[in-house]
């Protein structure tokens, strides 16, 4: 899709309509999602809405060496649903930088505008840089994606909605337990299950779930879909094993060995001492 083919009025007007398309900060975080996916991160996560440090949400990418973690690079998110004529401050940019921590990046999103010296703050730390990300520049990067947008392109509130609808879906059988009973919808993680992993047999475990697992348990209780398992730990602490059977029964390796990723929600169930994991359904 040519993002020539807009003028830069045009662009202003469709976020004039995509900052209308949230109620609140909470829907556009949960649209952010959605988008952190679609330009590649994983393990995306919205944080606790008290003692967060100010950060929105959470999230990785991927490197090299998806095993041992080493060459991962860990994000801070945060989020403003600012009107597109307003200014993000200097001291909102100041005050991500300074809850980073050492080996982290920072994204800042607004549905705003930066200043000069926002810009400029941004880039003057090699440790602890920060990427600022503008209604210009995020409603580029949707057209580019086609998220809310179709091929002319035109922006479609409707399209938009959906998106966030059908995660809410997901997202909504994800955070039910055994006895469905409701999950704080903030405190799961959404997590891809990679064609790597399933060729490798392994169930990489989200880093915010290691952290809950106490340090000496080799082994933990997984409740995956409907499947209830005592999985084993590798040494490395980053996925589990004995996980083939339940790749098969749930859609992800068939009979001919093809691969098939999906999305997985997880949640740690501190109460009962397991870990409930649901995969999206296939369409």
């Amino acid at each position: 899709m040519k993002q020539e083919e807009l003028t830069i009025k045009e662009i202003e007007d469709i976020l004039d309509e995509f900052y209308n398309s949230f109620e609140n900060g909470y829907d556009f975080e949960q649209f952010l999602k959605i988008y952190l996916g679609a330009i590649g991160l994983d393990e995306i996560e919205v944080t606790q809405k008290s003692g967060d440090g100010g950060i929105d949400l959470k999230a990785i990418k991927k490197g090299i060496d998806e095993l041992t973690e080493l060459d991962f690079i860990k994000y801070y998110i945060q989020a403003k649903r600012y009107k597109p004529n307003s200014n993000v401050s200097i001291e909102s940019v100041r005050a991500l930088r300074g809850i980073l921590p050492d080996g982290f990046k920072g994204i800042f999103i607004t549905t705003g505008k930066f200043s000069k010296k926002a810009y400029d703050f941004a880039s003057e730390s090699q440790s602890r840089p920060l990427i600022l990300i503008n209604g210009m520049q995020l409603i580029t990067n949707c057209i580019e994606k086609e998220l809310g947008f179709r091929v002319k392109p035109v922006f479609h509130k409707n399209d938009l909605l959906s998106l966030i609808e059908k995660g809410e879906m997901a997202e909504e059988e994800a955070t039910k337990n055994n006895d469905n009973e409701k999950i704080d919808i903030e405190q799961f993680i959404k997590k891809s299950i990679t064609e790597n992993d399933i060729k490798a047999r392994i169930l990489r475990i989200p880093k915010t779930i290691t952290e809950k697992i106490p340090s000496d348990n080799n082994t933990y209780c997984v409740l995956f879909n409907d499947d209830e398992k005592i999985l084993n730990i590798d040494k490395t602490r980053t996925f589990f094993s004995g996980i083939t059977e339940l790749y098969r029964k749930y859609g992800l390796l068939d009979d001919n060995g093809n691969r098939i990723s999906k999305d997985a929600f997880w949640y740690f169930d501190e109460n009962n001492k397991k870990i409930i994991l649901k995969t999206e359904k296939s369409q």
